[in-house]
C-alpha cells in the first residue's frame, strides 16, 4: 500500500520511555480506494495497558468497559462513566507530572491547518497507554449524539444494549457494516465551561480523540467543549478514533492459510494487511481482552453510582440531540451507499441507468433520503408514490416524505395524496391523519 508519508518517519514522533514503541505500519488518505476517512495502522509493543477494554462477570451490571487501571471511562451496558481529561489520563498513566513532549498542542486547531499526518504524533503518548496490539486510527468526524436521541454528555443509565452500541441488524442475516458514528462522553458532566464552548465555536474545526466501542459507538476521551460547540452549530465534531484490531487468518489466491489484519476501508469492504508482507507479528494482534473480578466490578458499580447525576446543561441539548440521525437512520444511510444527483436522475429515468429497481431498493433509497432530510426527497417521494407499487412501498415513500420540514403546502399536499389513495390503501390514511 502506499503510504502518503512514504517511508519517513513522523516528524512529531514522542518520545516514550524506552520500554514503549509505537511503530507506524502503514497510512491511507481518505479518497484512496474509497476509503471513507485518512488513517494509519500502528503497532503498539510494550504498551503500558493502562487504557483497556474489559468484560465484567455475567453477575455485573456491564458488559464491556473501557478501563483507566480500576476506573470505568465507558460502559457499554448500563452504569455511569466518569474520567479526567485527557492530559490527566497521560498522567496517571505514566505517573509523571507531564513533560513537554506530552502535550498535544496542535489537537486544538482546525482540521484544516493541520494534517492528519502533522497530528498523528501527537496520539503516540496517548496510544502508549494501551495494551500491546495493532491499532488504526481514523481522521474522521462523529454525530454528538449516542444514536438513540441522547446529548453525548447525557448517555443514560440503561440496562439494555442501544442502537448504537452494537452490531446493526438489518435482517435476512445481513449486518451493517461497524464503523464509528456517534460518541458518549466520559468526563463529568460539572466539567462543562461555557467560556471554553464558545471559544472553539469561534475557533471552529478542532479534532477530538475517541477510542471504537464497537457498532457504531465510540467514548469520547477527549474534547467535549469540541463536541458541545459542533453541536449548538449543528455540525458533526471532528475527531481522531482510534480502533484496535485483531489478526485473524483468510486462505489466499494460491490457498495457503496466512495471518492478516483487517481494517474498516468503506461502508462494506475491508483493507487487508498481510502479516507476512508487512512483517507483522501475528501473536501482538490477539491481545486477550481481561475480565474484571466480581469484587472490582462491584467496586466500580458503587463508584459509579457515586458520580452525581443531576447537573442539567445552560443548553438545549435535548433540542440539540433531535437534529442528529439516529443508529437506524445512519444504519439505513450507509446501506443505500452515496447518494448523487446523477444517481438520483438516473431512478427518474433522466439519465441513462440499470433502469429497473426493485421495491426493496426504493423503500432503502427513500429511508436514506427521509433520514438525511435530503433537499430532493420530496421530489423523489413524489415520483415513487405515483408509481405502481405495493402498499407497503408507498406507505414507506410517504412516511419518509414526513421528515420534510412542515409546511402548509406540504400540508394539502399529503391531504391530496390522503384523497387519491385512501380507498386501495388505509394503511396509507391511517398514516397521513397521524401526521395531524
Amino acid at each position: 500500500m502506499r503510504s502518503f508519508w512514504g517511508k519517513e518517519k513522523l516528524t512529531k514522533e514522542r518520545e516514550l520511555q524506552a520500554s514503549t514503541k509505537i511503530e507506524l505500519v502503514a497510512s491511507w488518505e481518505q479518497n484512496e480506494g474509497g476509503r471513507f476517512a485518512s488513517g494509519a495502522l500502528v503497532a503498539v509493543k510494550n504498551g503500558r495497558g493502562v487504557l483497556h477494554e474489559a468484560v465484567l462477570e455475567p453477575a455485573a451490571q456491564s458488559m464491556l468497559c473501557l478501563m483507566l487501571g480500576d476506573t470505568p471511562l465507558f460502559q457499554l451496558l448500563g452504569g455511569e462513566y466518569f474520567c479526567p481529561t485527557c492530559e490527566k489520563i497521560l498522567r496517571s498513566g505514566y505517573g509523571l507530572e507531564q513533560p513537554e513532549q506530552f502535550r498535544m498542542v496542535r489537537i486544538n486547531e482546525s482540521k484544516d491547518k493541520v494534517s492528519f499526518p502533522e497530528i498523528l504524533g501527537e496520539l503516540y503518548p496517548l496510544l502508549g497507554l494501551l495494551d500491546d496490539g495493532y491499532y488504526t486510527v481514523w481522521d474522521t468526524s462523529l454525530y454528538p449524539t449516542d444514536g438513540n436521541g441522547h446529548f453525548f454528555w447525557e448517555f443514560p443509565n440503561n440496562p439494555v444494549p442501544l442502537p448504537g452500541t452494537c452490531e446493526y441488524y438489518y435482517g435476512n442475516c445481513e449486518y451493517a457494516f461497524p464503523r464509528p458514528h456517534f460518541t458518549v462522553g466520559t468526563q463529568p458532566r460539572e466539567s462543562y465551561n461555557a467560556e471554553r464552548m464558545e471559544y472553539y465555536r469561534n475557533h471552529p474545526g478542532a479534532r477530538a480523540i475517541a477510542y471504537f466501542m464497537g457498532g457504531y459507538m465510540t467514548a469520547l476521551l477527549d474534547g467535549h467543549h469540541k463536541a458541545v460547540a459542533a453541536a449548538v452549530e449543528h455540525e458533526k465534531v471532528n475527531a481522531l478514533v482510534i480502533v484496535p484490531e485483531f489478526v485473524g487468518p483468510f486462505i489466499g489466491e494460491d490457498g495457503m492459510r496466512r495471518d492478516k489484519i483487517s481494517c474498516m476501508r468503506s461502508f462494506r469492504n475491508e483493507e487487508v494487511f498481510d502479516c507476512e508482507t508487512y512483517h507483522l507479528d501475528s501473536n501482538l494482534g490477539r491481545f486477550p481482552m481481561a475480565v474484571i473480578s466480581k469484587e472490582l466490578a462491584d467496586r466500580i458499580t458503587l463508584y459509579m453510582e457515586q458520580v452525581p447525576l443531576t447537573y442539567r446543561f445552560s443548553i438545549n441539548t435535548e433540542e440539540l440531540a433531535g437534529y442528529y440521525p439516529s443508529a437506524d437512520d445512519v444504519a439505513v444511510i450507509d446501506r443505500a451507499g452515496e447518494i448523487t444527483d446523477e444517481r438520483l436522475d438516473e431512478w427518474l429515468g433522466r439519465l441513462p441507468g440499470k433502469g429497473s429497481y426493485t421495491e426493496d431498493d426504493v423503500c432503502i433509497l427513500m429511508r436514506a433520503l427521509g433520514a438525511m432530510r435530503h433537499e430532493r426527497l420530496f421530489e423523489m417521494g413524489d415520483y415513487f408514490s405515483r408509481q405502481h407499487y405495493t402498499g407497503d412501498t408507498l406507505y414507506v415513500v410517504m412516511e419518509a416524505m414526513m421528515r420534510l420540514p412542515r409546511t402548509p403546502e406540504l400540508e394539502n399536499y399529503f391531504i391530496d395524496r390522503m384523497v387519491e389513495l385512501e380507498d386501495d390503501y388505509p394503511r396509507i390514511k391511517d398514516l397521513i391523519l397521524s401526521y395531524w
